[in-house]
């Protein structure tokens, strides 16, 4: 599996409070608090800075789901920080490690569930969400946590510790 996209923001040119879409970028610098440059909104005025949800990942294979359901996401979208190629979703859980070779390592703390924020995506608006926010229960990706510091690029290669053997 590989980075295929790495997102922070909010994207440039959007009005203020908004978190998505985030701006694709090249390379990103992941803390225990985050991705440098990045704001998400709920996570910051909420849950003041959580270190359970520092960094969203999603797999391509979600984003696929969601528009065989009708939606049109690109990488990006939802929010996300890190989009990864063939992430293995159905065996995901609590705890599973993402290992980077950079040496970067996340641990997954909770599943992201869909929220009114999604109303935010032009696509979406108030006439969608209601049943984005059903189509898209299991679909918007993991929190994790950052277990070790560092770097991530675009391409990088991603190794998957303690999946489900489901």
């Amino acid at each position: 599996m590989r980075v295929s996209g790495l997102f922070s923001g909010p994207k440039q040119g959007l009005p203020q409070g908004r978190s998505m879409p985030k701006n694709p970028e090249p390379k990103l610098s992941i803390t225990k608090s985050g991705a440098n440059g990045d704001i998400n909104h709920y996570r910051l005025t909420k849950k003041k800075n959580e270190e359970d949800m520092a960094i969203l990942v999603i797999s391509s294979k979600e984003l696929e789901q969601l528009n065989r359901k009708g939606y049109e996401f690109s990488p990006g979208d939802l929010g996300e920080n890190i989009f990864v190629e063939n992430l293995p979703i159905d065996q995901m859980k609590q705890d599973t490690f993402l290992n980077f070779e950079s040496g970067l390592s996340l641990q997954f703390s909770r599943i992201c569930d869909p929220c009114s924020k999604l109303n935010q995506l032009p696509n979406i608006g108030r006439d969608r969400i209601k049943n984005l926010l059903e189509d898209a229960i299991g679909l918007r990706g993991w929190y994790a946590r950052v277990a070790v510091e560092g770097d991530v690029s675009i391409g990088d290669v991603v190794e998957v510790q303690g999946i489900s053997s489901n």
